[in-house]
C-alpha cells in the first residue's frame, strides 16, 4: 500500500456530528475559496477542543515533503486522500484518540494510515513523525479502526500487514502543538474521530495558528478611512465586535481600542484588539487671491487662516503642481498667462494629516497688436493705417489726441506738421491694454520753377535751369515733342534749330 509519489492534501473538520456529504456541502458554501487558497500542511484546520468530529480526506495536494526539513512518515504510507490537523494542548496529560471509518466493517472496509508531527514543529519544518500507523486492516486481519491509546507499547506500524491499528499515546504538556495527517488510502468515506486521554485541547486559537489578526495598533487622519478587517482568521464564520457589530469588517470613526472574536466552523474562538487614533484633519478658515483676475505681466497676493499655527504648515501650489512658497500669506510676482489656474492651498498638521482647497485665478494675456500701412507720404495725402486683431481700438496723433476707434484710421489731407509717432492702443476682450507705435513722416508739397535764356539763335546755345523748394528734388526735361532729353539743375542745347522752338517741361520729384 505504499508508493514513491509523496503528496498532501488540506482537511476540513467539525466538532458537530453531520454525514461526510452534508460537510463537503457547508464547507462550500461558508469557506469554499478560503480553503482552495490553503495548502496542505499549512492550511491545517485547527481542532477545537475534545469533542467527537466527522470529517473527510480529500485529494492529494502537493507535495508537504519537499522541504528538506520534512520527513515523510516513517511507516512508508503515501498521502491519496488526506488532511491535516493542528492542535495545541491546553492542559497537560495522554492523549490519545479512535479513528472509526464510516466504511469500518466488511472485505471492502476503508484503510485509513495517520502520522503526528511535533511537539511546536511548523509546516516547514516538521522533522520526522513521532508517531505512524499504516496497518492495512485487511492484509493485517484487523477492524479498520486506527489511533492511539495507553493499551499500545509500539510507536510505529505497517506498511501491510504489520500491526494492529494503533500505536501508543502521547504525553503532552500544556502549551504544546501538534501536527496530525491523516490518510485515507483505499475509498474516500469518511470517518469519526473520538479523542481519548486525559489532555484537554485549546479551544481558542491564536493568530499564530490562523486565528484572527487585526494588525498593529494604527494612527491615521480622520479623513483616510480605517477599515477593521477579521477575515484573516481562517474558516470564520461569525463575528462579534467590541461596538456590536456582525460584520466581517467594520469602519471607525472615533480614536479608541476595538475587539473582534471571530468564531470558525468548528466553534474554534479566537480574538485580537487593536488600538485606533484618528487624528483630526486640519481646517482652512479663509483662502483668497487679490486680485483673482488681472492681466499679465502682473503680481498676486495670497492668503489664508487655518487651524494650525505654523507657518511651514501652508503650503502653496501653482496650477502646475510646482511648490510656490509656505505662509499665510504669499506674494507672487512678474505672473503671466501661463501662470493662470487654480492655487492650491495644502494645510498639514503635526501628525501629518493635510487638507487642500484650491481658488482660481485667472490671468490674461496681452493682445498681440500690429498695425499695417506706410509710413511716409506727401503733403495733402490721405493717411491710411489699420490694426490686426479683436477688440477695441483707439488711434491718437503725435501730440496724444484721440483720432480714431475704429480698427482701421483715415487722415486726409495732411500736413507736414501731421508727421511724427501714431500710436494704436488696443484693448482685448478681458480688458487687457496693449499698443503700438506707428512713426510717420510728411514731406511738403514739391514746388519746381525752370528758366531759359529764349530767344536764342541758332549758332548760339540754349540754356534751361531748374530750381525747387527741396534740395533733395530730382529733375526730368521734356522736349516740345514730349521726349526725355536730360536731367540735373542746367541742361544746355547747342546751335539750336527752328524744330527746337515750343514748350518745354521741368517735372521735379522728391526722395518721398
Amino acid at each position: 500500500m505504499a508508493s514513491s509519489i509523496l503528496f498532501a492534501s488540506f482537511g476540513v473538520l467539525m466538532n458537530i456530528m453531520l454525514k461526510p456529504f452534508s460537510i463537503f456541502l457547508l464547507l462550500w458554501f461558508v469557506s469554499g475559496d478560503l480553503w482552495a487558497q490553503t495548502t496542505d500542511c499549512v492550511g491545517a484546520f485547527p481542532v477545537c477542543g475534545n469533542g467527537d468530529i466527522n470529517l473527510n480526506s480529500n485529494g492529494i495536494g502537493a507535495n508537504d515533503f519537499a522541504a528538506s526539513g520534512n520527513n515523510p512518515p516513517s511507516c512508508q504510507f503515501v498521502e491519496s486522500q488526506s488532511l491535516w490537523l493542528f492542535i495545541r494542548i491546553k492542559q497537560s496529560g495522554t492523549l490519545g484518540f479512535d479513528l472509526i471509518p464510516t466504511n469500518n466493517t466488511g472485505p471492502n472496509r476503508d484503510d485509513y494510515d495517520f502520522a503526528v508531527y511535533g511537539p511546536n514543529r511548523s509546516c516547514t519544518n516538521l522533522g520526522s513523525n513521532i508517531r505512524c500507523s499504516s496497518t492495512n486492516p485487511q492484509n493485517a486481519n484487523v477492524q479498520a479502526e486506527t489511533g492511539m491509546n495507553g493499551a499500545e507499547t509500539d510507536l510505529f506500524e505497517g506498511p501491510g500487514e504489520d500491526g494492529n491499528g494503533f500505536v501508543q499515546w502521547l504525553d503532552v504538556v500544556a502549551g504544546e502543538t501538534y501536527y496530525i495527517l491523516i490518510d485515507n488510502f483505499s475509498e474516500n468515506e469518511g470517518f469519526e474521530l473520538r479523542w481519548t486521554g486525559s489532555a484537554l485541547l485549546e479551544d481558542r486559537i491564536t493568530k499564530e495558528e490562523g486565528g484572527v489578526d487585526l494588525g498593529p495598533d494604527i494612527l491615521a487622519c480622520g479623513s483616510d478611512g480605517v477599515e477593521l478587517d477579521a477575515t484573516t482568521a481562517i474558516g470564520a464564520t461569525s463575528f462579534m465586535w467590541s461596538t456590536g457589530e456582525m460584520t466581517p469588517t467594520i469602519s471607525p470613526d472615533v480614536s479608541g481600542e476595538y475587539w473582534v472574536q471571530v468564531t470558525n466552523s468548528s466553534d474554534c474562538i479566537s480574538r485580537d484588539s487593536v488600538i485606533v487614533t484618528l487624528s483630526p484633519d486640519p481646517e482652512i478658515f479663509s483662502l483668497n487671491a487679490n486680485p483673482n483676475s488681472f492681466c499679465e505681466i502682473g503680481d498676486l497676493t495670497l492668503t489664508a487662516t487655518g487651524s494650525e499655527s505654523t507657518e511651514a504648515a501652508y503650503e502653496w501650489f501653482f496650477p502646475n503642481g510646482n511648490l510656490a512658497g509656505t505662509g499665510t500669506s504669499l506674494s507672487l510676482t512678474g505672473l503671466t498667462s501661463a501662470n493662470s489656474g487654480d492655487y492650491i492651498l495644502r494645510l498639514t498638521n503635526d501628525d501629518n494629516c493635510f487638507v487642500e482647497e484650491s481658488v482660481n485665478v485667472a490671468i490674461f494675456p496681452l493682445p498681440d497688436t500690429t498695425i499695417l500701412g506706410r509710413t511716409d507720404y506727401c503733403e495733402t495725402e490721405t493717411l491710411l493705417l489699420e490694426g490686426v486683431g479683436d477688440g477695441a481700438f483707439t488711434w491718437k496723433d503725435p501730440i496724444g489726441n484721440i483720432i480714431g476707434n475704429d480698427i482701421g484710421l483715415t487722415f486726409p489731407d495732411l500736413m507736414f506738421v501731421d508727421a511724427g509717432m501714431y500710436r494704436l492702443i488696443r484693448e482685448s476682450v478681458e480688458g487687457c491694454l496693449d499698443s503700438v507705435d506707428f512713426e510717420v513722416t510728411v514731406a511738403p508739397e514739391l514746388t519746381v520753377m525752370a528758366t531759359s535764356n529764349s530767344p536764342v539763335c541758332s549758332n548760339e546755345t540754349l540754356v534751361l535751369e531748374a530750381s525747387s523748394n527741396n534740395a533733395s528734388t530730382s529733375f526730368e526735361w521734356i522736349d516740345p515733342s514730349g521726349t526725355s532729353i536730360g536731367g540735373g539743375l542746367s541742361l544746355s542745347i547747342t546751335d539750336p534749330l527752328p524744330s527746337n522752338s515750343g514748350t518745354y517741361t521741368l517735372r521735379g520729384i522728391n526722395d518721398i
